[in-house]
């Protein structure tokens, strides 16, 4: 699994119109379709689509 990193102002917008805490998640890739967001404490993985 690769490292995450701090998301940036669009994708915490992103993140937090899906009604989660932008604090606890980072951002694994971020393509032109999706974002792969990591939870900090978890370790689980979410997928947005941006296309929706």
């Amino acid at each position: 699994m690769k490292q995450g990193t701090s998301p940036n102002l669009k994708q915490k917008k992103l993140i937090e119109q899906m009604g989660w805490n932008t604090k606890n998640w980072l951002v694994e890739r971020d393509t032109s379709n999706e974002i792969v967001l990591i939870h900090r404490a978890t370790g689980t993985m979410k997928v947005i689509n941006k296309t929706d």
